[in-house]
């Protein structure tokens, strides 16, 4: 499989920084043999040390998401110098294989209007003012998330299909606004009584977009790998 890394491409990179793993952007300077050159690691435009061997980039493409462990080769203040690693060591992620990690993120829904309901507006609003596409907020939760939808838990239920508007906050990523569709729903029981669980297709998403979906995602799984690393080493004692 040949690596589809290319300069003036952005990759995702998991950089170490004390007990933290912070997410982090990088464009990509130029490609060596097996290896490849980088500007530094930003972080909301500020640049951010590297002082490990090995790095996690994730490069997220509109087919796939490809990610690889690489050993750090040359840090110095241009940027930094990675290893290509073996091919059969690099992971590709059909986009249609997203992965979905639970989530228990609040958010707010605003649900496309139909037509009717915005014909009834149009006779309460002034000559020349039209109503907004979208509805009245609702109250709900994203129960898991991938860089291609997320299910909702919604108190009311939306015929399949209806587009919504769909704004939460992502833990170090900072607010975000997707507008997806319904594909599916069911309902089900909770502790404060009946909801529906909606499942959302966000469809095509502005790729910086997708990006922080994916780093967030990434970063989930990999908590998720090393929690499960430490109970099997706990219960192999």
């Amino acid at each position: 499989m040949k690596l589809p890394i290319q300069p003036g491409q952005t990759l995702q990179m998991l950089v170490p920084v004390g007990a933290r793993t912070v997410p982090c952007q990088a464009v990509v300077l130029r490609m060596g043999n097996r290896t490849f050159e980088t500007a530094l690691p930003q972080r909301h435009g500020l640049k951010i040390p590297v002082e490990v061997d090995h790095l996690t980039v994730s490069l997220t493409l509109p087919d796939a998401v490809y990610t690889l462990k690489c050993p750090v080769i040359v840090v110095n203040s241009e940027g930094l110098t990675l290893g290509l690693p073996p091919e059969h060591d690099v992971r590709r992620v059909q986009r249609r294989e997203f992965v979905r990690v639970p989530a228990s993120l609040p958010c707010t829904v605003e649900p496309e209007q139909t037509e009717e309901a915005k014909a009834r507006q149009r006779e309460q609003l002034p000559e020349g003012i039209e109503p907004d596409d979208y509805g009245a907020p609702v109250t709900a939760y994203v129960q898991d998330l991938s860089g291609g939808g997320c299910s909702l838990l919604m108190p009311v239920d939306l015929p399949r299909n209806t587009r919504l508007r769909i704004t939460f906050e992502l833990p170090q990523e900072g607010e975000v606004l997707v507008v997806g569709a319904v594909v599916r729903a069911s309902s089900v029981q909770t502790r404060k009584g009946p909801r529906v669980l909606m499942g959302v297709d966000f469809g095509k998403l502005d790729e910086g977009l997708r990006s922080r979906l994916v780093r967030y995602v990434f970063s989930i799984q990999r908590e998720m790998a090393r929690k499960a690393r430490l109970d099997r080493e706990w219960l192999e004692r």
